[in-house]
Parts: C-alpha cells; sequence; structure tokens
C-alpha cells in the first residue's frame, strides 16, 4: 500500500490575504471567521515580515466568494485601485528605469509573494511571454491567479497612462462561468486550460521607460526584499530547486544534469552527491517531475497526449505511454477514463 505524499509548506506574503480581509470587513463578514481561517489575529497582516500558509489563503478565497455571492472576486479586487494594497514587489517593479529592468526584478523577488509560483520570461523573435509556473499544482487557486494578472495589468495600465496592448493571456484554468468578465477587462484573446497562466506583449515594450522611476525607493526595497529572500531560499530544500530547474527545462533539450550541473556552476558529480544527501537520484527527480506534470495536464484537458508527451521531453509517444503506465498502471487513456 502507497501513501500519498504530504504537500510540502508554501507561503504567500501579508499583501493578498490583506486585500481579502479588507473587503470583507467592508461586506460586514465576521471578523472571528476571518481569524478562524487565517489561523492568526488580523492584525498580524499588517506586518510586511508576516507569512501565511497558502492553503489558509486558498480556504480565504473561497470563503470570501462564497460569502460575497461574486465568484469574479478574484478580478475585481485585482482591479481596486488602492495604494496601500499594492504589495512591496509592486512598488519595486515601478521603481524601475524601464520594463526590462522591471520584469528582471519581478522574477527575481516573485517568490517573495507567492512561493508556491515562479516567474520565466520567454523571450521569442517579437514577443516577450511573462510566464507563472505552479511549483505544486495542489496548491493553485484560481481566484488568486485572476487577481494576480488583473492587479498586474491594470497598475501598469495606470502607472504608463496608456493601454499596454497585449497578444494573449492564458490560464491555466478551465473557462470559468464568468470568462465574459476576462474579455472586458483584459481586451486581448484569452487562452484557457493552458499549461501554466500567461501574459504576453510585443517585444518593443521592453525599452519602454517607466514613468515614475525612484533609484532611491528601488534601493530601499531591494534591500529588505533581499533579506526575506534569502529567508525563504534557506528553508527551500536543493531537491526542490533542482526539481524547479527540471520543470522548466522538460520540454527543451538541456535536461540532463551536466547542463544543469553547469547553471549551478557545480560538477555533475557534486550535483548526483548533493541530492543523494537528500534521498533522492537525478533520474528519479525526473520522473516524479514527469508524472506530476503528466497528470496535471491530462486532468486540464486541453491537450492531447502527443503534445503533452512533447512538453515533457519525451521524442516518442510511445516512450511516453510505456513511462505513464509504469507510473499509475495504466495507459494515459485508460487513465482518464477512470479518473472522469
Amino acid at each position: 500500500m502507497t501513501t500519498k505524499k504530504a504537500l510540502s509548506t508554501s507561503y504567500v506574503s501579508s499583501s493578498c490575504p490583506r486585500v481579502i480581509t479588507h473587503y470583507l470587513l467592508e461586506q460586514k463578514a465576521p471578523r472571528e471567521k476571518i481569524e478562524s481561517i487565517l489561523g492568526c489575529p488580523l492584525d498580524s497582516l499588517e506586518s510586511v515580515e508576516f507569512r501565511l500558509p497558502i492553503e489558509n489563503l486558498n480556504r480565504l478565497w473561497e470563503y470570501a466568494v462564497k460569502y460575497t455571492k461574486q465568484p469574479d472576486l478574484g478580478l475585481k479586487l485585482g482591479t481596486r485601485k488602492v495604494e496601500d494594497e499594492v504589495g512591496l514587489v509592486g512598488h519595486i517593479f515601478f521603481s524601475n528605469a524601464t520594463i526590462s529592468d522591471a520584469l528582471t526584478q519581478y522574477q527575481r523577488y516573485f517568490s517573495v509573494t507567492n512561493e508556491n509560483i515562479s516567474i520565466n520570461i520567454q523571450v521569442s523573435d517579437d514577443q516577450i511571454e511573462l510566464q507563472f509556473l505552479c511549483i505544486e499544482p495542489a496548491y493553485y487557486s484560481l481566484y488568486d491567479m485572476e487577481r494576480t494578472i488583473a492587479a498586474g495589468i491594470t497598475r501598469t495600465r495606470e502607472h504608463l497612462k496608456r493601454k499596454l496592448p497585449l497578444r494573449y493571456i492564458g490560464f491555466q484554468h478551465a473557462a470559468p462561468a464568468h470568462y465574459e468578465r476576462y474579455n472586458a477587462l483584459f481586451e486581448c484573446p484569452i487562452r484557457f486550460s493552458q499549461p501554466c497562466c500567461s501574459i504576453a506583449f510585443d517585444k518593443t515594450y521592453l525599452d519602454y521607460r517607466l514613468p515614475h522611476r525612484s533609484s532611491y525607493l528601488q534601493k530601499v526595497l531591494s534591500k529588505h526584499l533581499e533579506t526575506v529572500l534569502s529567508k525563504i531560499k534557506r528553508k527551500t530544500s536543493f531537491t526542490d530547486k533542482i526539481e524547479l530547474m527540471i520543470e522548466k527545462r522538460l520540454a527543451n533539450d538541456s535536461i540532463d544534469a551536466e547542463h544543469i550541473a553547469q547553471k549551478l556552476n557545480m560538477s555533475r558529480n557534486t550535483l548526483y552527491r548533493r541530492l543523494q544527501a537528500e534521498d533522492i537520484s537525478f533520474h528519479d527527480l525526473v520522473d516524479k517531475v514527469r508524472k506530476r506534470k503528466a497528470i496535471a495536464y491530462l486532468r486540464q484537458g486541453s491537450l492531447s497526449i502527443s503534445q503533452i508527451a512533447f512538453l515533457l521531453g519525451f521524442s516518442e509517444l510511445s516512450a511516453f505511454s510505456r513511462a505513464f503506465k509504469r507510473w499509475t498502471g495504466k495507459s494515459p487513456a485508460k487513465y482518464l477514463e477512470s479518473d472522469s
């Protein structure tokens, strides 16, 4: 009998739960109920050092949507124009000189806001795609990603004093009943049931200069965020770090241990020893990531089995099918039938 592995706890900053809590109090929600869900006094959210377990945040989202009877609450809170609801990462974004600099900072510090999301910047000939990679799919929240992307787009438009033309926006979740709100808000093509959430825009905007740059504020915030980031990194295992690197490279040719070791400025043998110290091999870790992503992709239902095989780095569909049967005892098609 196999036991289900417990999820490692991830944390979020106080900014998002504070936004939800303030809105719930405006709607006359009982303070005691909110504190019960949070697992802490409401005053704790006023500290920029406070960290809340992400499962508590997700429960707060579920309660808020149910209490307010507003299934589009994530979008609504993302478009609120309240200055003190902009988190530290949001402030540092707009303190940079250009959008390119701002995105670099955003990528570095986003884990301070949400440890379960990693930012990847995909650059092509004429396009930038900002990808929000969910590390642990079980922690994914439709409402939280709605608010994150809505807030990012809304505040960027406000600071630029113009609309930033978007190529498209992608969401990992399926289209919700209120999907028409997305079209009105984002004014661009919307893609649902994607491998990850994403924002795509024209590459020429990288050099756009932000109008309210503050080099002093940028330095002050960077110093504080570096301190918070170092605390997060210290409690993240080496295995977690390698797992994330593997996940980012699944569809590329650079998934081999040698390449990842080079990225970490260590030898392949050192990489093997560090993983062995945490009781896992590199091969088993790649297998673990592929299995988790394969099941997540299949459950989303938006990709064909051959597309999933490609995204997971398999050169042939047959190789993916054999691996999947080894993981689950079923073929991908049979697994879908039993899971429906």
